[in-house]
């Protein structure tokens, strides 16, 4: 690959992070399973979530514009294709491993600090060691 190539790539990978973010914060706000039940306007959901009205209306703008919300005259929905994933009441529904990647991008945020010292930042049990432990058996296996 030549550098023309490659820069980008390392971009992209660096600002990957944002397309997550704004889907886990739509996760750990319930932003979809309030939706699940009904379309409704930013205003609607800012006060039933408990959020700030210019930024929850920032959050599902972009949930809008990645096509993971449909908007429409103000109001927010669950695309059609998406209800069975995004409903917590559908057999079907990814939201308890969307949570589960919140959880990971949580522990995950710690990696440098986890590399250069060489061991876990938190104590036994916390996400924080399990991820230490996780990359100590990588490396093991590995060798």
């Amino acid at each position: 690959m030549s550098e023309h190539t490659l820069i980008p790539l390392v971009f992209r990978y660096a600002q990957a992070f944002r397309e997550s973010q704004i889907v886990l914060a739509a996760v750990e706000l319930h932003i979809f399973e309030s939706l699940s039940t009904h379309p409704a306007t930013s205003a609607q959901l800012a006060k039933e979530l408990e959020c700030d009205p210019r930024g929850l209306a920032t959050l599902l703008d972009a949930l809008a514009g990645f096509e993971v919300l449909e908007k429409s005259d103000e109001r927010y929905a669950i695309p059609a294709e998406l209800a069975h994933a995004l409903s917590p009441d559908h057999a079907e529904t990814i939201l308890p491993m969307l949570r589960h990647q919140m959880m990971l991008e949580k522990t995950w945020g710690h990696l440098a600090e986890v590399v250069k010292s060489g061991r876990p930042v938190a104590r036994r049990g916390s996400p924080r060691f399990r991820l230490t432990e996780g990359l100590h058996r990588s490396h093991a296996r590995a060798r």
